[in-house]
């Protein structure tokens, strides 16, 4: 019986080495990532900002702008000191694009480039 506890209390441990293995580097990706949002957007070090991938995020308020499939973006708040605000930008990740919108509705228009989808249809008669 004592072996069984031990054989628990071992598996207890790696479990917590690899999760806290796992946090660590997700917190060195979050830093790097950071890093270049900062170096992308021409941030100083000092500004706070905060990020999260476009995969992550709940769109279901913005149903009305016909959301496009692909989700390879990054939502970026930070925090401009002189005018005591939060700005917001969408910085588009698909492949090599670095473009950067302030508007959702241009960033999902900029999205439709990348996947050719049409999401509109013509109102004039006999046009496809």
């Amino acid at each position: 019986m004592a072996e069984a506890t031990k054989e628990k209390n071992i598996k207890h441990e790696c479990s917590l080495s690899k999760s806290e293995t796992t946090q660590s580097q997700l917190m060195t990706s979050n830093i790097n990532i950071e890093d270049k949002i900062r170096q992308r957007l021409r941030l100083k070090p000092s500004m706070r900002i905060s990020f999260e991938d476009g995969a992550n995020i709940d769109l279901e308020h913005l149903k009305s702008l016909k959301l496009p499939s692909l989700r390879s973006f990054k939502y970026v708040k930070f925090y401009k000191e002189q005018s005591k605000r939060w700005s917001q930008v969408f910085l588009c990740e698909h492949g090599e694009c670095d473009k950067t919108f302030k508007k959702w509705h241009n960033l999902f228009d900029h999205m439709r480039s990348h996947t050719q989808e049409r999401p509109f249809e013509c109102p004039v008669d006999g046009c496809s």
